[in-house]
């Protein structure tokens, strides 16, 4: 599969991504992201600068495997609009593992937890989805 431009890529996380929400103590949307970097790669110290928080916050990574597993079957109570949405969050991996490389979760803060699914398109741009997690 091709990659797609950057653009196009962004407009396709937004419609994958519309009407679902991240699940903690409270449900929060997805939010699309798009950095320019020149090709500065993605690390803890990046996203920080770009997001405009703390320079002393906790942050945790993860691999975007173990964040979005596709291999966990669904469970068997799973009615109708559960599968639905599981379906959903396989084709947003899909859009991930397809266009971009360098593929990491960056979890920001404890308690209000800012998460970055993020990874690099061709050209080097920071491209992904934020969310937040209430973990109390």
């Amino acid at each position: 599969m091709a990659h797609q431009t950057n653009d196009s890529l962004v407009e396709s996380l937004k419609q994958a991504t519309e009407g679902i929400v991240y699940t903690s103590e409270s449900d929060y949307p997805f939010e699309v992201i798009h950095w320019q970097t020149n090709g500065e790669p993605i690390t803890a110290e990046t996203i920080i600068k770009k997001a405009g928080t703390q320079k002393d916050i906790a942050v945790e990574v993860i691999d975007f495997s173990e964040f979005f597993n596709p291999e966990i079957p669904d469970p068997d109570w799973y009615g109708t609009q559960e599968k639905a949405e599981a379906a959903r969050y396989k084709k947003l991996m899909e859009i991930f593992r397809h266009n971009l490389s360098n593929i990491q979760v960056y979890r920001l803060g404890e308690i209000e937890v800012d998460i970055y699914i993020l990874g690099q398109s061709g050209n080097g741009d920071i491209i992904g989805l934020s969310t937040k997690s209430i973990e109390t």
